[in-house]
C-alpha cells in the first residue's frame, strides 16, 4: 500500500488556479482522525479509465508503483461505487498507514453472488456488523451504515467510525472542510495534511531529511487534471497564522517574475529558487517563526541580502549548488567582499573565497537548507557558490558555452505552460531525477525506475505563489512535442594543462 502512496508523491511533486463550483459533501465528517493523504474521486470510473490512457502512467508499467495502482483498482472493482469516493490513508503510528475507503451507499454496491458471500467473516461491535473479506491476501473490513459505506484494510477504523456515529460526536476538521471548498467538485482532489505526512514522506523517501517537526500547513489540496498528455495540478495550501508553520513564512511576500533559463546548466537534474524580493519582509517572518523580536533579530549575510531578490540551488549528479539573484549587484558584491578573499581568476571570471561556509543557512534553513560552499563567482546579477573550486569551474564553463537551460527547446516550450509569476519553484529534469532517485531508494520501491521512459514528458515543475490568506500551487507534466527536441553541446569535464598548447588543437 505504501507504495501506492508513493507513486501519488511522485505524481503531486513531479495552470494557474481558475475558480471552480465549491466541493460540498457530506460525507466530510467521515474521514478519520490523522488521516495524512485524502484522495477525492468524484467518479471513480472515470478516474479509473483516465489513469488508464494517460501517457505518462503507461510510461511507468514497469515500476512496483504500476503493478500496486493495478492491484489497487482490482480492489476497488469488487464494489460497484458509482458516487464519488474518499480513499484516506490514515496514520495508526508514527510509520503505521492504513487505508480507508468512504462512500455512499448504494443498491449494488457490495457484491451478492454467493462466490463472495461464502468468502464473509462478520463481527459484531456496539450493535453493528462489520464484515471481513480476503482479497488478493489482503483482508479488507467493510460495513454500511444509513446511507454511506466505509471499508478499511483496518478494523479499529471501522471500531472508531462507529463509536463516533453511535455517540453523535463525528470528527470534522473544519481546516479541511476550508480547503476542501476550494477545489473543483467535478476533478478528483488530493488532499494533505500538513501535521501527518511527514513521517509518511519519510518511509517513502528514507534519503529525505527534514529541518524542523514543526507541521508546514494546515491541508494542502489541489485539483488533479490527468489528460492523455499532460498531469496538472492546481490548488491551495491552508495555514494558520501564528501558529509556527513554515507556511507562515511566506506571509506578506508577493509573486513576482523570474526566468532562470540563462543560469541553470543543462546537466542539473533540479532547481529550487526562492523569489522572496523584499529581505526585511522575510527577515521579519522568520523573525516571528522563531520567536525573537524583529528589530533584535538578524543573520550573518543581512547585507548582501539586503540588496538580493531570491536564493536557490541547483544540483548536478552528487552536487548541490548555491546561487542568488542580485537587485544591486555592485553593492552586493562589496557587502558580500567582508566575508571573503580572492582565490583565482578562471576564463576571466574572479573566483573568490568564502570565510563563513554557512553564511546563507540562518537565513534559509526551513526552506532550502542551504548547502555548505566555500568558493564564489559574479554572472551577470547573480552570485554562485559551490562547495568545491573545480564545481564551481564547471558551472562557469557551461555558462560560457551556452550549455543552460534557454538553450534547450523543449523546456522553452515547457515553460510556457506555467506561471511567469511565482514565490517559490521547484523544478526536476524527469530523467535525471529518476536516475537519481534509484541510487537512492531501496527495495521494492526502486523496482523499475530505470525502466521509465521520460522522452515524452522531460520537465516537470511545481510553483507556490503567496497571498494574504492562501498560498497558490500549480505545475505538473506535460509531453514535449517530437520537433522541439534537439541535440545539445553539454560540457561534462575540462582540463587545465600545466603548459601552453604548442600547435593549435586537432580535431578528431
Amino acid at each position: 500500500m505504501k507504495y501506492l502512496i508513493w507513486g501519488i508523491c511522485i505524481l503531486f511533486l513531479l495552470s494557474s488556479c481558475q475558480k471552480h463550483p465549491e466541493t460540498e459533501t457530506d460525507l466530510l465528517h467521515l474521514i478519520p482522525q490523522k488521516t495524512a493523504v485524502v484522495l477525492r474521486v468524484p467518479n471513480w470510473k472515470s478516474f479509473s479509465n483516465a489513469t488508464q490512457s494517460s501517457k505518462l502512467i503507461k510510461s511507468l508499467s514497469g515500476t512496483s508503483l504500476y503493478k500496486t495502482l493495478n492491484e489497487e483498482r482490482s480492489l476497488m472493482q469488487y464494489f460497484d461505487i458509482t458516487d464519488e469516493v474518499y480513499i484516506n490513508w490514515v496514520a495508526l503510528g508514527d510509520n503505521d498507514y492504513d487505508l480507508a475507503l468512504i462512500s455512499k451507499a448504494s443498491k449494488n454496491l457490495i457484491p451478492t453472488d454467493s462466490a463472495f458471500s461464502k468468502k464473509i467473516k462478520n463481527y459484531e461491535y456496539e450493535d453493528s456488523s462489520i464484515k471481513a473479506i480476503t482479497i488478493t491476501d489482503q483482508e479488507i473490513f467493510f460495513f454500511t451504515k444509513e446511507n454511506y459505506f466505509i471499508a478499511s484494510t483496518s478494523k479499529l477504523i471501522l471500531e472508531n467510525a462507529i463509536l463516533q456515529s453511535n455517540s453523535n460526536r463525528d470528527f470534522e476538521d473544519a481546516s479541511l472542510k476550508k480547503a476542501l471548498k476550494a477545489t473543483a467538485a467535478r476533478s478528483p482532489n488530493l488532499l494533505i495534511n500538513g501535521n501527518h505526512y511527514k513521517p509518511l514522506f519519510k518511509d517513502i523517501f528514507g534519503f529525505h531529511k527534514f529541518q524542523n517537526a514543526n507541521p508546514s500547513f494546515d491541508w494542502l489540496a489541489v485539483d488533479l487534471d490527468l489528460e492523455p498528455a499532460s498531469f496538472e495540478v492546481s490548488g491551495i495550501i491552508h495555514y494558520s497564522k501564528n501558529a509556527k508553520q513554515t507556511s507562515e513564512l511566506f506571509s506578506g511576500l508577493k509573486p513576482a517574475e523570474e526566468d532562470l533559463a540563462a543560469i541553470i546548466p543543462l546537466s542539473a537534474r533540479s532547481y529550487t529558487y526562492f523569489n522572496f524580493q523584499n529581505w526585511e519582509i522575510y527577515k521579519s517572518n522568520l523573525a516571528n517563526y522563531r520567536n525573537a523580536l524583529p528589530k533584535e533579530f538578524s543573520t550573518p549575510a543581512d547585507e548582501f541580502l539586503t540588496y538580493s531578490t531570491g536564493i536557490g540551488t541547483f544540483e548536478t549528479n552528487a552536487e548541490r549548488l548555491l546561487f542568488l539573484k542580485a537587485g544591486e549587484t555592485e553593492n552586493a558584491a562589496l557587502a558580500l567582499n567582508a566575508f571573503s578573499n580572492t582565490a583565482e581568476t578562471f576564463r576571466e571570471f574572479p573566483v573568490r573565497r568564502l570565510n563563513d561556509s554557512t553564511l546563507f543557512q540562518a537565513g534559509f534553513k526551513e526552506i532550502l537548507n542551504p548547502p555548505a560552499v566555500t568558493y564564489y563567482c559574479n554572472i551577470d546579477t547573480y552570485f554562485v557558490f559551490a562547495k568545491d573550486i573545480q564545481q564551481l569551474k564547471g558551472f562557469i564553463s557551461n555558462y560560457q558555452n551556452g550549455s543552460v537551460l534557454s538553450s534547450d527547446a523543449s523546456y522553452t516550450q515547457f515553460k510556457n505552460n506555467l506561471s511567469d509569476s511565482y514565490t517559490l519553484q521547484y523544478y526536476a529534469n524527469t530523467q535525471k531525477t529518476a536516475e537519481f532517485l534509484n541510487g537512492q531508494l531501496t527495495g521494492k520501491n526502486k523496482d523499475g525506475l530505470n525502466e521509465i521512459d521520460f522522452k515524452s514528458y522531460p520537465h516537470a515543475a511545481l510553483q507556490f505563489s503567496a497571498s494574504d490568506d492562501y498560498i497558490y500551487i500549480n505545475g505538473g507534466f506535460y509531453e514535449s512535442p517530437v520537433s522541439q527536441k534537439k541535440a545539445k553541446v553539454v560540457q561534462i569535464a575540462s582540463v587545465k594543462l600545466d603548459n601552453d598548447l604548442l600547435k593549435a588543437p586537432q580535431l578528431l
